[in-house]
């Protein structure tokens, strides 16, 4: 069911902006509806300044949707967003995943994950917890 999830945002030109993530492609084998808890949001890279000019980097923690922020550390390789979720279909079948998100420094580039894990929700760069201890 969390296996096969995606997420898609829209995060180039890293701005400063917060941008929504879609998490999809999380399906329950007997077709129920499933419902999606975002359970943490993370970074691999601390937040531009501690505490963040912008505030958080990540929302939506505690419900059906994330929004992360298009930043990225400069000079750096672009920023990885892992999101973390449970998923629900309210008939005993739960499961949990992540999916991830870069923001890459140009257009055609990709974000290379790596180093330790940043708290995206808050703004003091707190090493990040990951639910279950997945990571």
């Amino acid at each position: 069911m969390c296996a096969t999830a995606t997420a898609a945002a829209s995060t180039f030109p890293p701005n400063h902006t917060m941008r929504a993530v879609v998490v999809s492609d999380v399906t329950d084998p007997d077709h129920d509806a499933v419902t999606l808890t975002v359970t943490a949001i993370c970074q691999d890279e601390p937040p531009n300044a501690q505490p963040s000019i912008f505030g958080v980097d990540g929302t939506g923690v505690g419900t059906a949707s994330a929004a992360v922020r298009a930043e990225v550390n400069h000079p750096g390789d672009g920023r990885v967003y892992h999101i973390f979720f449970d998923a629900d279909d309210g008939k005993g079948g739960v499961c949990s995943g992540e999916v991830k998100v870069n923001v890459p420094v140009s257009p055609k580039g990709s974000a290379i994950d790596g180093g330790p894990l940043f708290d995206s929700t808050s703004p003091n760069g707190a090493a990040c917890v990951v639910p279950g201890s997945r990571r």
